[in-house]
């Protein structure tokens, strides 16, 4: 008997799940509860709690996605789909320890290479390599996962491209935190679109800061976690991540451009201004810190000094494809606002600059 809900019950909980809803998978089987406990057989009881610890750790509620998982376990002696779901569940909120051992635990058990379940563990095991920042083991798990895919339609090949992207990089000072922050930018797309409370992408990287060691890429974490709360508007949280980086190195000029985007968005344009002609020097050596300064001076309405530093950083050479991708965007944004149009190609940006 397979681990899946009652047939009853099957067509609602795809169709909700479809639509992202998992709010309406949680209040579906909420109804249904009685009959799970007294009536369903243990492999569907087992299923129920499943679907029912996937829909909470959907939506950041871990505490009861565990206990779900928790009595889902306990109700059948076939935990692979249970434990996958877990470890996927400890890699969105961060909880890397407890990720790697559920994959030890699965991978000292061979039966798993020869289970319907094998394609997804290899994808769990790359998710996994990729956010703790070890690139070529997460290639050789996505590469296994892609010639699975072969008997299947889906495909692994982009997360073999991405891989074999990051292990050709040659920006070292975020080298270690790549996956990472690549996974929590993935987080962030997902609240916004779905729902901004749940904060999964803020919840991820908080979990992760403790296990992140070098400087570097402590630094790089808590200029993302300052800007993830400047986009969730706590400006509190903002301001401090930004101070712990700045106390970690004075110097960092990603941290110096968010403290100068936190000075405009707390009200003091004075001293956003005064940070801006002390610091200006060692941010321009950074692309991306002079990428996020354009962005500053463009919220706060400084459109000629954003035009000029993004103009200036798109004249660079090798310039990462991103962050020149970003610089011609802000570029059409400016021209939108203050030409009331926007230029329709990246020629014609090149034309205007």
């Amino acid at each position: 008997m397979k681990l899946e809900l009652d047939h009853a019950d099957l067509p609602t909980i795809r169709d909700l799940t479809l639509l992202h809803n998992y709010r309406g998978v949680i209040e579906a089987l909420q109804g249904r509860k009685p009959f799970y406990l007294k009536e369903a057989p243990k492999i569907q009881r087992a299923a129920y709690f499943l679907t029912l610890g996937s829909a909470h750790s959907k939506i950041g509620e871990y505490k009861q996605a565990d206990e779900c998982f928790d009595s889902a376990l306990s109700a059948t002696p076939k935990p692979y789909k249970i434990k996958l779901e877990m470890i996927e569940s400890y890699i969105q909120r961060g909880e890397l320890y407890k990720a790697g051992k559920c994959l030890v635990e699965l991978s000292e058990n061979t039966s798993i290479y020869q289970s319907g379940y094998c394609r997804r563990f290899h994808l769990l095991m790359g998710s996994y390599f990729k956010v703790t920042g070890d690139y070529a083991a997460a290639h050789e798990s996505y590469v296994v996962a892609n010639n699975l895919d072969r008997k299947t339609e889906k495909t692994a090949s982009r997360d073999v491209s991405l891989m074999e992207e990051f292990l050709e990089s040659t920006d070292l000072r975020t080298y270690n935190t790549m996956g990472m922050l690549e996974y929590a930018n993935y987080l962030r797309h997902i609240d916004f679109k779905e729902n901004p409370q749940t904060r999964l992408s803020l919840i991820f990287l908080q979990n992760c800061m403790p296990s992140v060691k070098a400087i570097d890429d402590k630094l790089q974490c808590l200029t993302a976690l300052s800007r993830l709360s400047l986009a969730f508007k706590d400006l509190a949280a903002a301001v401090e991540y930004n101070k712990q980086a700045l106390a970690l190195d004075a110097n960092h000029a990603q941290s110096l451009a968010t403290r100068i985007r936190l000075m405009f968005a707390t009200g003091k344009e004075n001293e956003a201004m005064d940070f801006y002609q002390k610091d200006l020097d060692i941010i321009k050596e950074d692309p991306r810190a002079t990428l996020a300064l354009a962005k500053a001076m463009s919220f706060a309405g400084r459109h000629d000094i954003s035009l000029n530093l993004a103009t200036e950083l798109l004249s660079r050479a090798n310039l990462p494809k991103e962050t020149s991708k970003s610089a011609k965007a802000l570029i059409n944004s400016i021209y939108s606002i203050k030409c009331g149009e926007q230029p329709a190609s990246t020629a014609q940006v090149y034309e205007r600059i």
